[in-house]
């Protein structure tokens, strides 16, 4: 049997992406459920790619969770959402982006990361929330 927690982990620095293992959960599998995090740009000139990855234990992005858009220079506070309400990525103008989430198991050794692809120094990741659901396996109680 499962249960439900709830992570905000403190912000990476500018210009540095977010991750955090599956092992520092404290639980044998865990299942993401949703995920909202801030992207704010700087005024480097370049498109970004922001994406909530699944990483394996040899570093493989296994699964990647992104919308079709790519976000500019001076892009202030989008609010980004991914959760497995949402089958399709939805975003209109001055509202969150939903993204569509893949619920799986993820084993200790994984990482869930937050990407911005094309990083700039100055782009930042902040007002990270993690909705989980934690389970023991069985065999090791």
């Amino acid at each position: 049997m499962g249960w439900q927690d709830f992570l905000d982990p403190a912000s990476p620095a500018a210009g540095a992406n977010f991750s955090v293992t599956t092992g520092s959960f404290n639980a044998d599998f865990v299942r993401l459920v949703s995920c909202t995090a801030t992207l704010t740009t700087d005024a480097n000139v370049a498109n970004r790619l922001f994406s909530l990855d699944f990483i394996n234990g040899r570093s493989t992005k296994c699964v990647r969770h992104s919308n079709t858009a790519v976000y500019t220079a001076n892009t202030s506070a989008t609010v980004f959402q991914w959760d497995v309400a949402h089958s399709l990525s939805e975003w209109n103008t001055n509202t969150p982006v939903y993204v569509p989430l893949n619920y799986i198991l993820l084993p200790p050794g994984w990482t869930i990361q937050l990407t911005v692809d094309n990083i700039q120094v100055g782009d930042t990741i902040t007002a990270i929330h993690f909705v989980l659901e934690k389970y023991w396996n069985p065999d090791n109680q």
